[in-house]
């Protein structure tokens, strides 16, 4: 008896205090209910995406240089040791709310890694169609096509918190300089905001700000589309 009573205050502490944690919201578990159903990568071209893949992994001695690369940053940035990252943090934050909506460090600093490692140990991006291939950290603006989204499904509305994402995972530029989708990646974005603060500076300026958490729901299925 003790110990529900125990939790009962906690509960009550949190709410009296205004913040909901997300294990307590059913909107977070609708959330991951569309993830598990509708967040996958979806193929569009699967020869070519079959041909990256097989390059990938076929580079068996690159990827191991790629993934000490990787440990190794990441234990610079912990560390703040990483010069490179320190002047350039602010320009990844931007681009980490470019591709999500969000200001997020951790976001930031893979994208900062990732950008690292691919300048440092590129990929071998050649098609048998004579196309170079790219991804989401290439400096392409690409919109998904309408028919691609349509055959995807998992479509959320303004009312609940959380949306879906589709980026571009793999693209190429045709002939006529558009490109063409290979595959793009579904996740899902669940955002709790636990509490809104205003803050009246004077008699001009009102400030509007919250605090809350953002989880991004991914699964790693592979669905190929019939288009």
């Amino acid at each position: 008896m003790i110990r529900y009573n125990i939790l009962y205050i906690i509960f009550i502490s949190i709410y009296m205090n205004g913040c909901t944690l997300y294990v307590f919201d059913s909107q977070y578990y609708k959330a991951k209910k569309y993830a598990k159903q509708y967040s996958a990568t979806y193929i569009v071209n699967k020869n070519l995406y079959d041909e990256i893949i097989s390059q990938k992994q076929n580079s068996t001695k690159h990827n191991k240089q790629r993934l000490d690369m990787q440990e190794y940053l990441q234990k610079q940035i912990k560390h703040n040791k990483n010069i490179e990252w320190i002047n350039k943090k602010e320009y990844y934050m931007d681009l980490a709310f470019k591709k999500s909506g969000y200001y997020s460090e951790n976001n930031a600093k893979s994208l900062f890694i990732m950008d690292t490692i691919e300048k440092k140990f590129p990929t071998k991006k050649l098609l048998s169609n004579g196309k170079t291939y790219y991804n989401m950290l290439d400096n392409y603006k690409i919109e998904i096509p309408s028919y691609i989204i349509d055959k995807i499904g998992g479509d959320t509305s303004k009312n609940m918190k959380f949306k879906r994402i589709i980026y571009p995972q793999f693209f190429y530029i045709d002939d006529n300089n558009k490109p063409q989708i290979i595959s793009v990646v579904v996740l899902y974005l669940y955002t709790n905001i636990n509490k809104i603060y205003n803050l009246k500076e004077d008699d001009y300026i009102n400030s509007i700000f919250a605090n809350g958490e953002w989880i991004y729901l991914k699964k790693s299925k592979v669905i190929y589309l019939d288009i």
